[in-house]
């Protein structure tokens, strides 16, 4: 798993970086979203973005956990515990908006990964097993302008690794100008 975050953290670490260079905005988000394609979850989660005047995208880094049915009852006295996570860095282009506009639309995608986990416990033995996938993940959505805080709502589609499709939303808090 060291492997697979050490490109992402090196990723995050350039694009914060750069935030020095040029005045900077930064937003926080608590996020709720329900998965409807592959583990079929309600998920909750954070995510970040990060705009300068040097780059044209927002970066938008993410952590989620997803609610699984393990889609399997404890049989014989077993315990079956079962959990997913996904880590995702994208870039975002917003398209116009302003104070103006009531909203402002955007898209974008990056990379993503998931981390799958199962345990069965039984009379004192316990197993465990655990999947990293690695893939692209797109973004569409809309930000809402009003104030600090800002809803938002967007699709987010994973291909490759987790084929994931979820419709999530949540809550910016605005961070500097």
């Amino acid at each position: 798993m060291r492997k697979t975050l050490l490109p992402l953290l090196l990723f995050v670490a350039l694009m914060l970086g750069s935030t020095s260079q040029a005045q900077a905005q930064f937003q926080i988000a608590p996020r709720v979203g329900l998965e409807v394609n592959n583990v079929e979850a309600l998920q909750v989660g954070v995510e970040a973005r990060f705009a300068t005047e040097s780059l044209p995208v927002l970066i938008n880094p993410s952590f989620d956990y997803y609610f699984l049915d393990c889609g399997v009852d404890g049989i014989g006295g077993a315990d079956i515990s079962c959990s997913f996570f996904s880590l995702k860095a994208n870039g975002l282009f917003e398209f116009g908006g302003g104070e103006t506009r009531s909203f402002t639309p955007y898209a974008g995608g990056g990379l993503a990964i998931g981390l799958a986990r199962a345990e069965v416990s039984a009379f004192g033995f316990s197993e465990s097993t655990s999947d990293t996938e690695i893939g692209l993940n797109l973004v569409g959505g809309a930000r809402f302008e009003t104030g600090n805080l800002q809803p938002f709502a967007q699709l987010e589609v994973g291909l490759g690794g987790a084929d994931i499709f979820s419709i999530v939303g949540g809550l910016l808090f605005n961070f500097g100008n």
